[in-house]
């Protein structure tokens, strides 16, 4: 389970405007800690992490950051991260291999277990991608089915498909969680050849 911040802890919250509606976030002074697309809980999912902690509003180097790639003008992100709301060591080690995913690119849960060392795992891989605190940043929108589907996304498929949008990729609206399955047995090879293709 995430540990609690410490009560010395100050955390400094910011909200950004973006094309489909405002991108939440929740910065420590070791990093970014936390972000909120648009209709998940934002009161719910900061909570443990201001629990203790001294808490207040305003700008954060992120917020520009995270700006500039709504916008289309960013690919990469420079600012540190604060990993304390990551669940377990499995969940550090695939989120770690997420983001060696390039701005574009996609990978398949299958493809993720691997890179991860637990080859036939991709049911914990969609687990532990679900449970992603910092969505964008560690970019668990380019994990799709084997089958090209999207898969699943905790922060709702609109959210999804528009991010992806964002980076080129032509989604299909018809696509759903229902692809997620050949990947969770395992099956499947790469997502590299879709950049730019069309997805479900």
């Amino acid at each position: 389970m995430a540990q609690p911040p410490a009560t010395d802890t100050r955390v400094t919250t910011f909200a950004v405007d973006g094309p489909f509606g405002v991108v939440r976030g929740a910065a420590t002074d070791e990093g970014l800690a936390l972000l909120v697309l648009p209709g998940s809980d934002w009161d719910g999912q900061l909570a443990p992490l201001v629990r203790d902690a001294s808490v207040r509003e305003g700008d954060h180097p992120a917020a520009h950051e995270i700006r500039e790639y709504l916008a289309g003008e960013r690919r990469a992100f420079e600012f540190p991260l604060d990993l304390r709301l990551v669940r377990g060591t499995f969940g550090r080690v695939v989120l770690a291999c997420l983001t060696e995913v390039p701005f574009g690119e996609l990978v398949t849960y299958g493809e993720l277990a691997r890179s991860a060392g637990r080859p036939g795992a991709a049911r914990a891989v969609g687990g532990a991608v679900g449970r992603n605190p910092l969505p964008i940043v560690i970019p668990c929108h380019r994990v799709i089915a084997a089958n090209g589907r999207l898969g699943g996304f905790s922060a709702g498929l609109p959210n999804k498909r528009a991010l992806l949008a964002l980076e080129g990729h032509a989604v299909g609206a018809a696509a759903s969680r229902d692809g997620k399955s050949s990947d969770e047995t395992g099956s499947g090879g790469s997502a590299h050849a879709w950049s730019h293709a069309r997805v479900g």
